[in-house]
């Protein structure tokens, strides 16, 4: 198909219905009506507070953060501009690079639901969060550096499955990490909210450093090792983290 018209239709038609069913599945909180309130607080000392990061004993919560940000990074840098990759630096024709892509996105998609459902309950029972993230961050790069050693369609479909593979087993355990490490639970839904400036940084840092370099050396042949440079930050500093085993 060839009508992209019908394509952006379609995505927004699924965003939709995500909300929608998002509405109607999740579970009816009760009313807060009846809970204690605190009136001591001044409004401007609420607002500053819940504006402020976390500052005493979030060794392991920043580490984390820079797990996050690293690797979204890494994320970021190669499957935004995986059409790119194969127009530019594989050669593949506008046609030929549309059925790679259908491919690859049909093997992101298995593989990172493998990934999901088998990492968690693994971790659980192991008892261990930053083992399975790390190996998850190793199995990550090892997928980004498939289109570098192999620059065909070839490597874009190795790439596809292995990188989701583990970016799909970093998924299912990094948020029970980000809970483990908050340096405080009654300060839990502010802190995760701080955390998850991670995703946003990591996504706009990801596209910008990969358009920095392709306008400076005119080639993704730096974008993969540098990829791979951020995923193996992110491991270096989940394993850094004391709390949690």
């Amino acid at each position: 198909m060839e009508n992209v018209e019908v394509g952006f239709v379609c995505t927004g038609l699924c965003a939709l219905l995500g909300g929608l069913l998002a509405v109607i599945l999740t579970p009816k909180e009760p009313s807060s009506k009846n809970m204690p309130k605190d009136t001591g607080k001044p409004m401007w000392k609420v607002v500053a507070e819940s504006l402020t990061p976390p500052l005493k004993d979030c060794g392991d919560f920043y580490r984390a953060f820079i797990c996050r940000t690293c690797l979204i990074v890494a994320y970021q840098m190669i499957f935004s501009y995986q059409l790119y990759i194969l127009t530019d630096h594989i050669g593949d024709s506008d046609k030929q690079a549309a059925n790679a892509m259908a491919v690859i996105s049909v093997l992101t998609m298995v593989a990172s639901m493998v990934a999901s459902l088998i990492s968690g309950p693994i971790a659980d029972a192991l008892g261990r969060r930053k083992a399975p993230i790390a190996v998850a961050c190793a199995v990550f790069a090892i997928g980004l550096a498939m289109p570098w050693v192999f620059p065909n369609d070839m490597g874009m479909f190795l790439f596809g499955g292995i990188a989701s593979f583990g970016y799909g087993m970093y998924l299912s355990v990094d948020q029970a990490l980000n809970v483990d490490v908050l340096p405080n639970k009654e300060t839990a839904g502010k802190d995760l909210g701080f955390m998850n400036i991670a995703t946003c940084a990591g996504q706009a840092i990801g596209v910008a450093i990969t358009s920095g370099i392709v306008a400076a050396t005119h080639s993704y042949n730096i974008v993969f090792p540098t990829a791979i440079a951020m995923a193996a930050i992110a491991a270096i500093a989940v394993m850094g983290i004391k709390r949690v085993k």
